[in-house]
């Protein structure tokens, strides 16, 4: 496995996206880009409902976020605990 395989193999985070790649995917998600600036140097929250669309926005681009990496709530909730599970 080379050393890009393994670091693609790990979802992101948001601090972890180039400035274009945050571009991209507040403009697929339908926010702004400094929203998600702040948010990913945790100036600001992200609601449970932006958090979906966020993980759905990256997933078009061929980006691995998960919503329980952004949102406290959909960290510990068990329904999403659940799906991510039988997706695996």
């Amino acid at each position: 496995m080379t050393l890009e395989q393994v670091l693609h193999s790990f979802p992101m985070k948001l601090i972890d996206l180039t400035p274009l790649q945050r571009r991209r995917l507040a403009a697929l998600a339908g926010c702004s880009e400094g929203s998600l600036r702040h948010s990913s140097a945790g100036r600001r929250g992200i609601s449970a409902h932006m958090a979906i669309r966020l993980e759905r926005a990256a997933k078009r681009m061929g980006i691995e976020l998960h919503r329980e990496d952004m949102n406290a709530g959909c960290h510990t909730c068990e329904f999403a605990r659940q799906c991510r599970k039988k997706a695996a």
